[in-house]
């Protein structure tokens, strides 16, 4: 079996972060949508908050699958190269 025909499994972390990433973006796209139809002042700061808020946890989430694939990518040879951020 060559080695370039190995199935890169996701490990049980990249699959949680992974999902959580997901489900972090759904959540931002909502809230984005939600504050162009929000006119309370109080409302409209309450979801500026929330927006930041996930924004900086979808950041935090793909900056920390980045370096875990990059730590794994040693383990396994990976070619660095081939390792991206979302």
């Amino acid at each position: 079996m060559h080695h370039n025909m190995v199935m890169v499994m996701l490990s049980p972390y990249e699959e949680r972060a992974g999902e959580l990433l997901k489900q972090k973006k759904k959540e931002l796209a909502s809230l984005k949508k939600e504050i162009l139809t929000e006119n309370g002042f109080f409302g409209k700061r309450r979801l500026e908050k929330k927006i930041k808020e996930t924004t900086e946890d979808v950041q935090y989430l793909k900056n920390d699958i980045y370096r875990y694939k990059r730590g794994l990518a040693w383990n396994r040879q990976t070619p660095l190269k081939k390792i991206t951020k979302r």
